[in-house]
């Protein structure tokens, strides 16, 4: 079995949003856009959101696999999803072409910290 992951926490908290239209985020920081034939969808700093939000959640903290995770890599996201449900802490998972991104609810940002640890993965918190 492959050694855990470190995990990079973001000090930022994130919003979950669905918009109107695809929008323009002036933001250096990690967000997302998703667009569909249904709908648009955006991850971004709540202090960022746009403007055009119909429905947003917010109160989502930002954590980072460490490094480059090859396209062979089997099994990285499925192990922190099966921790996250034992501990009951729900996820919205983002994936880019180095990495993945696992959001969680700031109320639940410790028990999801405490749960990983217990699997050995090793804990950094960014700076902002």
């Amino acid at each position: 079995m492959s050694t855990p992951f470190t995990i990079i926490v973001h000090p930022d908290h994130y919003a979950v949003c669905q918009l109107s239209n695809i929008p323009s985020i002036d933001d250096t920081h990690f967000h997302s856009v998703a667009v569909t034939q249904d709908e648009i969808s955006c991850v971004c700093r709540e202090v960022v959101m746009p403007d055009n939000t119909i429905q947003t959640e917010k109160g989502w903290r930002l954590m980072q696999i460490k490094g480059v995770l090859h396209f062979a890599a089997i099994g990285i996201l499925s192990k922190i999803s099966f921790i996250m449900a034992q501990a009951k802490v729900s996820i919205y998972v983002i994936s880019t072409y180095n990495t993945d991104y696992v959001l969680v609810k700031d109320t639940f940002l410790d028990t999801a910290l405490l749960a990983l640890s217990r699997y050995d993965y090793k804990i950094e918190m960014a700076s902002s």
